[in-house]
C-alpha cells in the first residue's frame, strides 16, 4: 500500500474522529473527573456512616429481642414491664363457627 493511499484512508478517519469529539464536548465533559480522590473519600465516609448505623440498629434489635424474651419468660410480664402481652393460643377459646344458611327448595 503506498503512502498516499494510506493517508487517503487515515486522514478522513482522523478528521471525523476530531469533529465527533469536538461536537461531543458540548454535551459531555470529555476531560473526565477532576478529583478522583474526593469522590473516593465521599463514598468511604458514606459507607462508614451506613456501617455505623447498621451496627446501631443490630444492637437495638438484639436489646429488644432480649427484652421481649424476658417479658415472655416472666410470669408477671405485662405488670412488671408495662407491655401489653397477647394471650396465648390455648388460653382463649376460638369463637364459634357461624351456621351455614340453607337454600330453600
Amino acid at each position: 500500500m503506498s503512502s498516499t493511499a494510506f493517508f487517503k484512508r487515515i486522514l478522513p478517519f482522523v478528521a471525523a474522529l476530531t469533529i465527533g469529539i469536538f461536537i461531543t464536548s458540548f454535551f459531555v465533559n470529555v476531560g473526565g473527573q477532576r478529583s478522583k480522590k474526593w469522590g473516593h473519600n465521599k463514598r468511604c465516609i458514606n459507607s462508614e456512616r451506613l456501617r455505623a448505623e447498621v451496627d446501631q440498629l443490630r444492637s437495638e434489635n438484639q436489646r429488644l429481642r432480649e427484652q421481649l424474651d424476658a417479658v415472655n419468660e416472666s410470669s408477671f410480664g405485662a405488670a412488671d414491664h408495662g407491655f401489653a402481652v397477647a394471650p396465648r393460643v390455648g388460653e382463649v377459646p376460638p369463637p364459634p363457627v357461624p351456621a351455614v344458611p340453607r337454600a330453600k327448595n
